[in-house]
This record gives C-alpha cells, structure tokens and sequence, in this order.
C-alpha cells in the first residue's frame, strides 16, 4: 500500500510537470539602419507632397462650406440626434441670399412688363396693327421672362437654406 501511495504521488509529480509551460526564447532583435534627415550644404532641403489624414474620420460634415465660428462639442463628448455641433460663419451667405432676393425682384419686373407689353401687342394683333411675328416675339419674350422669374425664386431658396 505504501509503494502504490509512492507510485501515486511519483505519477502525479510527473503529469504537473508535464503540464508546465515553457518559456519562449525572445526573438533575437533585428538590426536596422536610422538615418536622420539633414541638408547637406549648398543644397535646399527636399519637399515631398503627401497627405495627413486622420486615423479615424466622420463622414459627417457642413452641408456648405466656409469658416467655423463655434465648436460646441468636443471629441468623444456624447451628442443627442438634433444637437447643434458647431456653427459656421454665415456673413457670405446672408449676402448671397440678399444677392438673390435682389435678382428676383429685378426678374418679376421684368416679367410684369413683359406681360404689359405682350397684352398690348394682343390687343394690336387684334386690330391687325401689328404682324402675327411680333405678337409671337412677345408672347415669347414673357415666357422667357416667367422663366427667369421662377429660376430666381430658386435660387432665393437655395441662398436662404444656406444662410
């Protein structure tokens, strides 16, 4: 009994042993080459184009461009759907809105005059005053003329949405 007590404990002894990890050599440094850059005299220093760009970027963005007057979050803050991130400078838009809202006012009074003269050339073309090419010129020049009116009422939306 006491050899098979021996033999157990022998037994055993030799399986932990066996279970035991062994420790990895470390890998044997590689040699490499560091050369700093420098001018070398009479020369100019070497300029390489190249791009920095960020190790992770958010496909999010202004809808518009142009300078940023406030930044009202910071990196890795939690934000809400809705909340307002930051603000751009909008002094080049609201002018721009007022740029347009110019071209349309000049576009409806063109468009108003274009529909006086074209009435006034119908009621001529009714009495045989004026040739059917002229009414037609003027019917084609109001057109004309709507049209440049609802393609500046366009662009006033456009410029106010930016704004």
């Amino acid at each position: 009994m006491k050899n098979m007590r021996w033999l157990g404990v022998g037994v055993l002894v030799v399986v932990l042993a066996a279970c035991g990890k062994q420790a990895a050599e470390p890998a044997a440094a590689i040699p490499v080459l560091v050369v700093h850059p420098t001018t070398q005299d009479g020369q100019a220093a070497a300029a390489y184009p190249g791009e920095v760009r960020a190790r992770q970027e958010s496909p999010l963005s202004f809808r518009v461009g142009g300078n940023l007057v406030r930044r009202l979050v910071d990196a890795g803050e939690r934000v809400k759907k809705g909340q307002l991130l930051a603000e751009l400078d909008a002094a080049d838009y609201a002018s721009q809105a007022a740029a347009s809202q110019a071209q349309l006012a000049a576009a409806e009074a063109d468009l108003v005059r274009a529909r006086d003269d074209q009435k006034r050339y119908a009621k001529l073309a009714e009495d045989q005053l004026v040739s059917r090419s002229a009414l037609d010129q003027q019917t084609a020049a109001f057109k004309a003329a709507q049209g440049q009116a609802n393609a500046a009422r366009a662009n006033l939306a456009v410029a106010r949405n930016q704004a």
